[in-house]
């Protein structure tokens, strides 16, 4: 048994850096944070800026899962293939690490019937399974994962509404451990001015939304709602509209040319398209401030980042971390006061960002702090072995 006298684990994740979103700057943290104990196989999507294997000292990364299409960008026969393809190459991958002596599965995304027969695999050559649950879980995806989450031996949560589904949709005899989303983000010194590719941002210019574009992020919403509190300033003020600060989506645009064909009426709204993080990082420092309007979500960390670096943030009122912490502040689109609350709130964050940034000072952001969540996750895995 090769592995098995040795702390490996094998991380099964959708996303990996280089890629920009959310999770792929939080499976990199669990990975930095769990290597000074432990030998991380990461098992991930391919990236066409990073090798199919990857040796970073005692971590090996293995880009080799085939790219998911879930947005129509391409055929419907390509996504066929590659859905079930991934699967394939998890259970190769998974199937050796557990003969070879491999101790510890740790996944998230991937919970559906497709995986059972594999996690009954595991359990049966008494594998630790960890569920890494990144979000809450709605009505429509328990039928998929509900026999899944039965063979899992240990659930992770990284918010409130994570572990609160978690809760809810399995067995009490199960153990769950919340462990929240870590920042680590260094010191980022940059000009009142600075150009991504052909365009120039200024300091307080625009205010952004950093995230995939989406219906669960009321993406289309958001733009509607801006623009009427831009209409609403202009009409009861003596201020210009020209002279009012823009909205700047940045991220990968899962709605496709509808988004595009929208935002094309407004002149104020822009798309600037998938961005590193650190190019993300420096247009959050550089905004106005920022807004989420999420339906569903874990805990985001554009949210995060932005309240880090202490810019006025309208923050989704479904993670019940911001409404414990800063209620005033949380919005929402779903019914129409929500929507006439959100207008409000877009027209304080304008002409009086003081106080939301007020607000915002209730949250603590400190929680999120790297060396917390490196010792929280280690004491977890130290139960494990």
């Amino acid at each position: 048994m090769l592995l098995i006298n040795k702390k490996f684990f094998l991380l099964v994740c959708p996303v990996y850096e280089p890629y920009q979103s959310g999770g792929a700057q939080s499976f990199p943290l669990i990975v930095k944070a769990l290597s000074t104990k432990y030998n991380p196989i990461v098992l991930t999507e391919f990236n066409s800026q990073k090798p199919f294997f990857e040796k970073k000292e005692n971590v090996l990364i293995l880009r080799i899962i085939p790219i998911r299409d879930n947005y129509g960008k391409k055929s419907f026969i390509y996504s066929l293939v590659t859905f079930f393809l991934s699967y394939l190459v998890i259970y190769v991958v998974t199937f050796f690490y557990g003969i070879l002596g491999g101790k510890i599965f740790h996944f998230t995304r991937y919970c559906n019937f497709l995986i059972t027969p594999l996690l009954l695999f595991l359990r049966v050559i008494n594998v630790k399974i960890i569920y890494d649950c990144r979000t809450e879980i709605s009505e429509n995806q328990i039928k998929q994962f509900s026999l899944a989450l039965k063979l899992c031996s240990y659930f992770l949560a990284n918010s409130e509404s994570a572990l609160n589904s978690l809760n809810k949709y399995t067995s009490g005899k199960v153990p769950k451990v919340l462990i929240v989303n870590p920042l680590k983000i260094r010191n980022i010194n940059i000009p009142k001015k600075f150009k991504i590719k052909n365009k120039f941002f200024k300091e307080n210019e625009y205010i952004v939304c950093i995230g995939t574009i989406s219906e669960r992020k009321s993406s289309l919403k958001i733009v509607k709602a801006f623009n009427i509190a831009i209409e609403e300033i202009s009409k009861n003020s003596e201020i210009e509209k020209n002279s009012l600060p823009k909205l700047l989506f940045v991220g990968r645009n899962d709605l496709g040319k509808n988004f595009i064909r929208f935002i094309e009426k407004f002149e104020n709204v822009t798309y600037l398209g998938s961005k590193p993080h650190l190019e993300s990082l420096k247009i959050i420092k550089l905004s106005l401030g920022s807004i989420s309007a999420s339906i569903s979500e874990g805990i985001p960390r554009s949210c995060l980042e932005s309240l880090y670096f202490k810019k006025p943030s309208l923050v989704p009122a479904c993670v019940p971390e911001f409404v414990k912490y800063c209620p005033e502040v949380c919005v929402s689109t779903i019914t129409e006061r929500d929507f006439l609350v959100f207008i409000k709130l877009i027209k304080t964050l304008i002409l009086n960002r003081d106080l939301i940034l007020e607000k915002n000072k209730n949250y603590p952001i400190n929680n999120h702090k790297y060396s917390i969540f490196k010792s929280e996750l280690l004491k977890f895995y130290s139960t494990l072995t």
